[in-house]
């Protein structure tokens, strides 16, 4: 999944010491997090106890063609999915899947695709459910093949106020 949690507890023991060891991870489509709790106890006349915690954040602040965008680790390229001003107020998903989504452009800023690979082609597709009458995506997918380590700027929607939609009739009834 692209986005989700998951997490481990454990406990060892032996003839020198108890170990308890608890670990979390979280990861979304802005950045990574990782908490780690380890104890250990040893089993000798002093009763030593030896307590260790870590927390470990990931993300990446990219840039392309003037946008800044706050994503996950890039290793090679990605794109930049920047709305329209008349979009800034909708979510639009990268690539949705049901309930999943790679990245989405929302109230954070633009929407980052992360993981693409130099020299070989992606097909995106965006999509923003809940879309307000009168507002409009524009084109909704792209086929792209970035080069060597580059980032790509993405824009989405139009400055149109007004989308009229019909069907043009001549003085038959009949459609043109």
């Amino acid at each position: 999944p692209t986005s989700g949690w998951d997490s481990n507890l454990s406990y060892k023991t032996t003839t020198q010491n108890d170990r308890y060891h608890a670990n979390v991870r979280v990861k979304g489509s802005r950045g990574r997090m990782r908490t780690q709790y380890t104890q250990t106890e040893i089993k000798d006349d002093k009763q030593n106890t030896t307590r260790r915690s870590k927390i470990s954040l990931d993300s990446a602040f990219v840039f392309a063609d003037g946008h800044f965008a706050i994503s996950r680790p890039i290793t090679d390229s990605f794109a930049i999915v920047i709305p329209n001003e008349n979009l800034k107020d909708v979510k639009i998903e990268i690539n949705p899947d049901g309930t999943q989504y790679l990245a989405a452009a929302d109230h954070w800023g633009p929407g980052v695709l992360h993981n693409l690979s130099s020299y070989r082609n992606k097909n995106i597709y965006l999509a923003a459910s809940g879309l307000p009458l009168g507002k409009d995506l524009g084109k909704t997918n792209y086929s792209l093949t970035p080069s060597y380590k580059s980032g790509i700027a993405i824009y989405v929607g139009s400055d149109a106020s007004l989308i009229v939609e019909g069907t043009l009739l001549n003085r038959q009834n009949e459609i043109i």
